[in-house]
This record gives C-alpha cells, structure tokens and sequence, in this order.
C-alpha cells in the first residue's frame, strides 16, 4: 500500500496530507501545474 494510505489508516491525518505533495510528477518531471493542484487538495484534505 502506498504511504499516504498507510499514514491515513493509523489516523496521520497531517502526515498523509503531506504525501499528497510527493505526486506531482509526470515523467519523473515536477509539473508547476501539478503542485498547485496537489497543494489545493492538500488544503482541501486539511478543511
């Protein structure tokens, strides 16, 4: 399973907000476009 579901699973609710961060490649390649929409939904996941 992936981290941020592990960390969601034992209630880490902070630490998988955070993993959200980590998906934002395409290619091995960050994507600005990527990281803002990853930030939102960590945002989002925090509310």
């Amino acid at each position: 399973t992936s981290t941020l579901l592990r960390k969601l699973n034992a209630g880490d609710y902070a630490g998988a907000a955070d993993e959200f961060l980590r998906w934002n490649k395409a290619g091995s390649k960050v994507l600005n476009g990527l990281t803002r929409r990853r930030e939102a939904e960590r945002a989002l996941f925090l509310s």
